[in-house]
């Protein structure tokens, strides 16, 4: 992931090259002209809106006042590319289509799965799913452990930025204690993961929540007591980490006890 600072950086990030964008430009464009005359001025207002309210950069620096631009890369789910795409391919193969227009198109396509890396089936990509949430084992497992040691409604919990989604996905009771938000406002204002994080703009979170973060998401901790006060603070019950951290002996010490273990994740009971 990356910082932004435009919206022509955001287009290069989404479509992994541009020749995909110039791909999704000529489907556009031929599909206009295809398109019935009556239909055309509905086209060109979509496109007129899309370009005045989503993609230029004005609109991205007025819209970072008030959220996030790590966000902004969805406005180019407005467009569908993919079924732009094949529409298109669809209507060249049709008999009557000139043969330059098919050069055209599938010429450029072809550069694009040429110059896009790999391709999609790989070993890594066709395995089968761990379960049926298609979701990491050690989330239905941690789950499981919580249920099991008797948390029966909503329960607060510590985890990774790469937990977070899934439990919140998993278990509606699952109350994270370190919030997306803070998380990304952390990976901005980190000088480790500048470069690597797809967030713009900084910010501050309290103390309580960095010591957390700190031991959540990267396995330091350098006081026990301070991760304790934060824990307390904001009344966590479990705390996520991994097994291969050797931290089992300073979360012990600041007053978290190990309740279960998964492939990757031990959970553990805070203020046991």
């Amino acid at each position: 992931m990356h910082q932004f600072s435009g919206c022509l950086q955001i287009a290069a990030r989404y479509f992994v090259h541009p020749l995909w964008a110039v791909l999704v430009l000529v489907s556009c464009l031929y599909l206009f002209f295809r398109a019935d005359k009556k239909y055309r001025p509905c086209l060109i207002a979509a496109a007129a809106a899309y370009v005045i309210f989503g993609f230029n950069d004005l609109m991205y620096r007025i819209t970072g006042i008030f959220i996030n631009n790590n966000v902004y890369y969805r406005f180019l789910w407005i467009v569908p590319a993919a079924t732009l795409i094949a529409c298109a391919g669809a209507d060249l193969m049709k008999k009557g289509a000139s043969l330059w227009k098919k050069i055209l198109f599938f010429g450029i396509l072809t550069g694009c799965l040429l110059v896009s890396g790999g391709g999609y089936v790989s070993d890594g990509k066709t395995a089968l799913p761990d379960n049926a949430y298609q979701l990491d084992d050690d989330v239905l497992a941690l789950t499981e452990a919580i249920r099991a040691d008797g948390a029966s409604g909503k329960y607060r919990i510590v985890l990774s930025s790469d937990l977070d989604v899934q439990f919140r996905l998993y278990d509606a009771n699952a109350v994270t204690v370190v919030s997306r938000t803070a998380y990304l406002t952390h990976f901005s204002s980190s000088q480790e993961t500048a470069e690597e994080e797809e967030v713009t703009g900084g910010g501050e979170i309290e103390e309580a929540v960095r010591v957390m973060i700190e031991a959540a998401e990267y396995g330091r901790i350098e006081d026990p007591s301070a991760l304790r006060e934060a824990l307390a603070d904001k009344e966590a019950e479990y705390l996520v980490a991994r097994k291969d951290w050797p931290v089992m002996d300073s979360l012990i010490e600041a007053g978290c006890q190990p309740l279960a273990e998964g492939r990757t994740y031990m959970l553990y009971r805070v203020g046991a």
